[in-house]
């Protein structure tokens, strides 16, 4: 999609894949290059906290809004510490399933933080935009944010999109800002908003109720949502492979469609992160590695994964050759 923040998000060509990942424990130093050599994007909650229950979301069905729990600061350290060992210079999004700017003094203080450890790093930030008003959205960029992708969400009863492009113009107005068109096809328009010379901004409007060619678009979110997908997927996937996914409280995942407070995905958390934990050979651990044998090759992937259409590669003859010849070996 045109207007995303991300530029991690389609994978084309043949990306670094190496024996290592399917292989645990790894010595210290093997696991470090790994991770260095294979992390692109860093995706990690600061906060539990989300104001609203999406249809589309696995959050109706769980409780994100009674308490409002913050990452520890000796978690939050530690993963910095580990990202500023290796110079990280890729993406870091300090969004899972919570909305990161609901806190505005919290979630300044910790951009500035990832800020003074990994400044080479692209911070992005998701956001249904509830608090972003243009004092914030200053402050943001002074303290660094790279790409703000924001989204106009339908109210739990459900809106069409009529209603959602409403509501996104009256967004764009009331930050006062100019802007530019990016998208504006049925079921989605997109806007860039300026939002200063080292920041971008971009605003969605999106039906994710929109029927494709193998049902609604919305994703089922490691099938915890009844999305009607029709879809099997043989493709590999790349996420356990070039991402680290860091929930509030330290659990590590697999994808960004695990969600720690779903009872079905509790049996697929590959380890946790404390203040003194080796990050590099938690991300290299046996449970990692298994993850990616499954994920790796041209085979139906078992559940929860067996109707995820996210993060698709290129599906060529020549990829589908190569993640033959490169898989995991028995």
């Amino acid at each position: 999609m045109r207007g995303s923040c991300s530029s991690t998000s389609n994978v084309s060509g043949f990306p670094f894949v190496d024996q290592r990942h399917f292989l645990s424990p790894l010595a210290p130093a093997d696991a470090r290059a790994l991770f260095k050599a294979s992390v692109v994007n860093v995706e990690m909650a600061i906060s539990s906290y989300c104001n609203r229950r999406c249809p589309y979301c696995p959050n109706k069905d769980v409780d994100r809004r009674t308490a409002h729990y913050r990452m520890d600061d000796g978690v939050f350290l530690n993963i910095m510490r580990h990202l500023k060992d290796i110079a990280y210079s890729g993406e870091i999004c300090l969004h899972r399933f919570n909305e990161p700017l609901a806190d505005r003094d919290y979630a300044l203080a910790r951009i500035r933080q990832v800020r003074q450890f990994i400044p080479a790093a692209a911070i992005i930030i998701y956001t249904n935009g509830d608090y972003l008003d243009g004092e914030y959205l200053r402050l943001l960029g002074e303290a660094g944010i790279a790409c703000i992708a924001a989204t106009v969400h339908a109210p739990p009863e459900g809106a069409n999109f009529t209603t959602l492009a409403a509501q996104l113009g009256e967004r764009v107005r009331q930050l006062g800002r100019n802007w530019r068109l990016v998208e504006d096809r049925p079921g989605l328009r997109v806007v860039e908003i300026e939002a200063g010379p080292r920041m971008r901004l971009f605003y969605t409007a999106r039906d994710f109720f929109q029927i494709g060619s193998d049902g609604p678009e919305m994703l089922d979110r490691g099938q915890s949502l009844d999305a009607g997908k029709t879809y099997r997927r043989d493709q590999p996937c790349l996420q356990p492979f070039t991402e680290l996914q860091v929930e509030w409280d330290g659990t590590l995942l697999p994808c960004c469609n695990i969600h720690t407070d779903v009872a079905a995905h509790q049996a697929h958390f590959l380890g946790r992160v404390a203040a003194e934990t080796d990050l590099f050979a938690e991300w290299t651990n046996a449970a990692y590695a298994a993850w990616r044998r499954t994920l790796f090759s041209n085979r139906l992937k078992p559940s929860p994964c067996t109707s995820c259409d996210h993060a698709l590669l290129d599906d060529t003859p020549a990829m589908r050759q190569w993640v033959e010849r490169t898989g995991a070996r028995p």
